[in-house]
Formats: C-alpha cells, sequence, structure tokens
C-alpha cells in the first residue's frame, strides 16, 4: 500500500487547548477528579477522525517533536496565519 504523505501548510498554525490526565505517586486525601489544561502550538501535520497530529518543526518530508491529540479531548482549536516576509540579517 501506497501511502501519501501529508502537504503541511507554514504559513499557519494551529493553537489547541485540551484536557489531559493528571496523575500523582503521593498517598493524600481523596479530592474531586480534575483534568490539565494544556495548550499545545505548532504546525498541523496530520488529522484523521480520532486525533490530530502537530509537530513543532517541519523540513519537508519529516516533522519533529510530534504530539498526538485524541480530538474528543479538545477543548479548543485556532488556526493562525503567520504567513509574513521577514528580513533575516547576518
Amino acid at each position: 500500500m501506497n501511502k501519501k504523505k501529508p502537504t503541511v501548510d507554514i504559513d499557519t498554525i494551529v493553537v489547541v487547548k485540551w484536557n489531559d490526565a493528571q496523575c500523582d505517586a503521593e498517598w493524600g486525601e481523596i479530592e474531586e477528579p480534575e483534568l490539565a489544561i494544556c495548550t499545545t502550538v505548532g504546525f498541523l501535520i496530520s488529522e484523521n477522525k480520532k486525533a490530530i497530529c502537530i509537530g513543532s518543526t517541519w523540513a519537508k518530508p519529516h516533522a519533529n517533536a510530534r504530539m498526538h491529540i485524541p480530538k474528543a479531548w479538545i477543548i479548543s482549536r485556532r488556526i493562525v496565519d503567520i504567513k509574513e516576509k521577514v528580513d533575516v540579517k547576518d
């Protein structure tokens, strides 16, 4: 089977706020369960019905520091346009 490589839009980034599990390894009083609210920012590498993949760095055809977040855990998702011409000086 020939898998198609994802095309990454490097002119936008995604900001995802999502719930994650929390744990501790100490003895303690019983508390109400709480979730950690996380924020992840990066390039949208790929997506399917169950999850999205966000990477911090893109160098075609590779991505680094990839985070796979289940869609059921996502609280909000925002696309930010970062396309801008920037002069880089040595």
